[in-house]
């Protein structure tokens, strides 16, 4: 059994060896505003991929990385990012879509995450605000990367986009407490919640399936949740959850996985239901049917988890179907999967598509680690594949930037696998 805990963050590529470059105070009421310049360059692609027909000759697609940020807040806060409508209308003469993505992390757990989209298809989106509710007398570090189409430009484009902080002192929420001192199991805090409560639930062993029908925030740092072979470990059906620094293991079953966001209602006994805004980040996945999986929702960011050996079997027979790492299904846009670790998982470690076709524009996948996925599927049955990401039957923009996946170079081989999937998909980096 691996251990993982709140720290481990700190060892992903990229995120937290960032060289810290400013410290702001940002006092109890904050008068005035942080201006923060993000730099970027666009550069030419090293490596693209188009499906279908080129909407405009010369596009280029990238993203660009920040410095990481830092910051204090003396009183509890909610933190706003602000660029402006001249800003906005500045940028449009360069991009045709641009968003700016911002994570904020602090006491080693990634805490949040917003996206500010800038322009959509050469329009300016005038002053864009974002927020985020942050505890007081903590230290904060914000990161950004940007995600970019040039459109028809031909020369590169470099500068700078201004981002503008500022906060106002908040009422915390509440804390709900599982554990010795607290409630009896994360279910009974969870029924007990209101929308936007918190929930620490402390290190030890849950049997639980637990479902999250709340606007909650579950944390812990390293709380194992036993769904032994009887479902999901969560199930998300609600918006604006969060859920951090859990095990998971044996979420076994059709349509089941360590953490599963949205459902078509046959696993429950409900109505189908999707989910955007949810936040899952720093959890270890291990022996589940899938490890995270999003049905037909939007918005969500998937960051900085670790998956290990997701299983295609049910009572030790091959299903040919599971075992995905990450898959997003049916449908769902403007998702971002990023800085996971996904590893020895029997089929893909990410895929995102569905039968037929179907919208998902906007979906991101970046900066993942998938190593060993695929050495058990069946495919056909006697056949052994390796398969890293898969697109299929996916329409719209999909961006799959610098991920690595490293795969057994004797066997079948898909590294990155697209089919049927149209318009501005693209992979760059990926290797």
């Amino acid at each position: 059994m691996r251990r993982f805990g709140a720290s481990a963050l700190k060892g992903k590529r990229g995120l937290l060896l960032v060289v810290m470059t400013m410290a702001v105070m940002l006092g109890a009421y904050l008068a005035g505003w942080y201006t923060w310049e993000m730099g970027y360059q666009v550069e030419p692609l090293t490596y693209n991929i188009e499906y279908g027909p080129a909407i405009l000759s010369g596009a280029t697609f990238g993203d660009a990385e920040s410095e990481m940020e830092s910051l204090y807040l003396e009183k509890n806060c909610t933190v706003h990012f602000v660029v402006t409508a001249a800003e906005t209308e500045r940028l449009a003469g360069e991009f045709y879509d641009l968003q700016l993505v911002l994570v904020v992390v602090g006491e080693d757990y990634l805490l949040g995450a917003v996206e500010l989209d800038l322009v959509k298809e050469g329009v300016p989106q005038g002053t864009v605000d974002e927020s985020i509710f942050l505890w007081g007398e903590m230290d904060y570090y914000v990161y950004g990367w940007l995600e970019y189409w040039t459109g028809a430009l031909v020369e590169p484009v470099s500068g700078n986009i201004t981002v503008s902080i500022y906060a106002v002192q908040a009422e915390g929420p509440k804390w709900l407490y599982v554990g010795d001192e607290g409630y009896g199991s994360i279910q009974a805090a969870i029924n007990a919640a209101s929308d936007g409560d918190w929930i620490y639930v402390e290190y030890g062993e849950y049997f639980e399936n637990v479902v999250v029908n709340k606007s909650v925030t579950l944390i812990s740092e390293g709380a194992m949740i036993n769904a032994a072979g009887n479902g999901n470990g969560f199930l998300v059906l609600a918006d604006d959850v969060k859920i951090m620094g859990f095990e998971i293991y044996d979420a076994v079953g059709y349509q089941t996985a360590g953490i599963l966001l949205g459902s078509i209602g046959t696993t429950w006994g409900g109505s189908p239901v999707t989910v955007s805004d949810c936040l899952i980040t720093m959890n270890y996945i291990e022996n589940c049917s899938n490890g995270i999986y999003l049905w037909n929702s939007s918005s969500n960011f998937i960051l900085a988890n670790e998956i290990y050996e997701s299983t295609d079997l049910i009572g030790g027979v091959p299903q040919g179907i599971f075992g995905n790492g990450i898959i997003l299904w049916d449908g769902g846009k403007d998702n971002k999967v990023s800085w996971n670790d996904i590893e020895y998982c029997d089929r893909w470690g990410i895929f995102l598509g569905a039968n037929t076709a179907v919208e998902m524009d906007g979906n991101k996948v970046h900066e993942n680690w998938l190593y060993g996925n695929g050495m058990y599927s069946y495919i056909p049955p006697g056949n052994w594949y390796w398969l890293g990401i898969g697109v299929m039957n996916a329409q719209g923009p999909i961006t799959i930037t610098d991920n690595y996946i490293e795969i057994n170079a004797t066997a079948t081989e898909n590294a990155l696998w697209i089919q049927s999937s149209s318009q501005r998909s693209t992979a760059r980096g990926t290797r």
